[in-house]
């Protein structure tokens, strides 16, 4: 796992996790810097318990995606 900030993003999902009092942010898109209308989509799956964002490590990542 990797504790920092996750990097600027939309069309994202974020949920919370009741039971880990846990909210969980999963992909989204990034524009690509230089490209104004280009996005990479992300991957990346972070927890946030309240205080401290971390990254964590999937086994299997679902496919890059957001809301477009």
């Amino acid at each position: 796992f990797f504790l920092g900030i996750p990097p600027p993003r939309s069309g994202h999902a974020m949920v919370y996790d009741p039971q880990r009092q846990r909210i969980v942010l999963l992909g989204g898109r990034q524009t690509v810097p230089q490209e104004d209308r280009l996005f990479n989509h992300l991957t990346d799956t972070w927890e946030y318990d309240g205080t401290i964002w971390t990254r964590i490590e999937t086994i299997k990542s679902p496919e890059p995606r957001s809301t477009f």
